[in-house]
């Protein structure tokens, strides 16, 4: 089909004062901009900056030639870990303008409503996947989301701890995975791939899933026996009361530096696969020259 230029709507901290507000200036915003009339709605929870991975943003605009619009909605102004205070109205925000959102779209006749798709990075996603921590994947589907992509979901996460400790509970038809890189991805049996729409990037190195506060006085499950281990823990590290802490804090620090132009798929950066899992996760097909490109232009663009 002809390309059609993206809708973008962002709605920062201090534009209202409360998360009723913002939410409600989001949906007045794609209504004016005729974001209702794309193919695609994708709501995306920022990092505590209120930052805005662009590999997602422009490989999701190139990939549906213009068909879509990104919504998202600022919660902190400042770097998540020290954004920790503001989840509560992070999740508060983003509940109350998906709720919204949903009305909005069923009022829309099936064969013309959007598909409304998902995004959150770091605290981004804690921020999105937590309003469903209840719920687990019914949540997800309650309010017509079709699909997600979360990268580097942070530890604290209620949505995430409570999928992993009972994945039958939170995703009992399998739609939830959780890999490091594309590798992993294609190494799953092709029936867990055919059911995936909501998908966890986790690097095996990154700290931010990995550091939570219990870590002060108590042993983590991923530094269990050496020998079942993830990649990125080192087998001969043993758990030390608050010294482990203290050294995944600095961890996290580490992850989170970013070089501009150079995409790795290390720690805390998740530029290097985005292009990839953002055609794999939204269901929005390329072939590997078209994700070569995508993943050249935006590095040198940055």
């Amino acid at each position: 089909g002809t390309a059609k230029p993206p809708i973008r709507v962002f709605v920062g901290l201090e534009t209202k004062a409360t998360t009723s507000e913002r939410a409600d200036m989001a949906m007045r915003e794609l209504e004016a901009l005729g974001a209702f009339e794309r193919s695609h709605i994708v709501f995306m929870s920022p990092t505590g900056t209120g930052y805005l991975n662009y590999v997602t943003a422009e490989s999701l605009e190139y990939l549906t030639r213009g068909d879509v619009a990104l919504v998202a909605m600022q919660y902190s102004l400042r770097p998540s870990p020290l954004s920790l205070g503001r989840v509560g109205i992070g999740i508060d925000q983003n509940n109350a303008f998906l709720h919204a959102l949903k009305w909005r779209l069923a009022s829309i006749p099936e064969d013309r409503r959007p598909t409304l798709l998902i995004f959150g990075e770091s605290l981004g996603a804690q921020t999105s996947e937590d309003i469903f921590a209840e719920e687990g994947t019914a949540g997800l589907h309650r309010v017509g989301i079709d699909r997600g992509l979360f990268l580097g979901t942070p530890a604290a996460t209620k949505f995430r701890q409570k999928w992993l400790s009972d994945p039958q509970a939170m995703d009992p038809d399998g739609e939830i995975v959780e890999v490091n890189d594309y590798e992993e991805y294609l190494a799953l049996p092709d029936d867990v791939r055919a059911r995936a729409r909501y998908f966890f990037l986790t690097h095996h190195n990154d700290s931010m899933p990995k550091f939570w506060f219990p870590l002060a006085v108590q042993a983590p499950e991923w530094m269990g026996p050496a020998e079942t281990r993830e990649p990125g823990v080192p087998k001969e590290t043993a758990w030390r009361p608050y010294t482990t802490f203290l050294i995944t804090l600095v961890d996290v620090k580490n992850a989170m530096n970013v070089v501009p132009g150079q995409f790795v798929a290390n720690g805390h950066d998740y530029r290097a696969d985005l292009a990839r899992f953002t055609s794999v996760a939204y269901g929005l097909p390329a072939d590997d020259q078209t994700i070569e490109t995508l993943d050249r232009v935006l590095a040198e663009r940055e």
